[in-house]
């Protein structure tokens, strides 16, 4: 089951029950006003729901039925983005899904069957694409940008064999900085990305490689 507890530490609302769904966090808003959620019977059969819930409230709603694939407010907490497949097959398409917080209504923004793992930073949608998909080669992702309706690839990384690439964590306030996980087998590495000018880095504590997690406010 999902339960959401206030800082003080007083439950103040129960969501799904426990022997019939699985729930997971996606992602929360920056006013922490909403949260968005996922569900999943614990049956292992059909598609997954994708619920907001309004923690002023404590009211869910649902937004879709799909298979999920990460999901990220818009710096105003007005709307947000997710990546959504409709089938559960490895090879079904996979698109970027924007919906108010107070609208149910998704409304799909990329339709190249290969958008996932989003953050909407102030400077635009941050996401994933695998170049190798649709062929029996091994996921490799690199960033994009979605801004305005134009597309720009940030990154034409070189993967080794047994390692994916990056995904992107978390945005700075400006929406220049990124922070991201350099993932694959054995493999979890934090990696910093700025856009204007562009640049791609490892980041290294004492000369090891560090897990990420989030960035501050002001990409410092």
């Amino acid at each position: 089951s999902l339960e959401l507890f206030s800082t003080s530490g007083k439950l103040l609302a129960g969501y799904f029950d426990a022997a019939k769904y699985s729930a997971e966090t996606l992602a929360w808003s920056p006013d922490s006003r909403y949260v968005a959620v996922t569900a999943t019977s614990t049956r292992g059969v059909g598609l997954m729901s994708l619920y907001l819930i309004d923690t002023s409230t404590l009211k869910r709603r649902l937004v879709a039925n799909g298979v999920f694939a990460g999901a990220s407010f818009n710096p105003a907490s007005t709307r947000f983005v997710f990546g959504m497949s409709d089938s559960q097959a490895i090879s079904a398409p996979v698109n970027l899904y924007t919906a108010g917080v107070t609208d149910g209504r998704a409304t799909q923004i990329t339709d190249n069957g290969d958008s996932f793992d989003p953050v909407w930073a102030r400077t635009g949608i941050v996401f994933d694409r695998s170049t190798s998909r649709g062929t029996s080669k091994a996921p490799v992702f690199q960033l994009w940008l979605l801004r305005g309706g134009t597309l720009r690839q940030l990154t034409k990384l070189k993967i080794p064999a047994l390692l994916d690439g990056l995904s992107p964590l978390a945005a700075d306030a400006d929406g220049n900085r990124l922070i991201a996980e350099y993932t694959g087998t054995d493999t979890s590495q934090a990696w910093t990305v700025q856009l204007s000018p562009l640049k791609v880095q490892e980041v290294q504590v004492g000369g090891a490689p560090v897990q990420g997690g989030e960035i501050s406010s002001n990409g410092q």
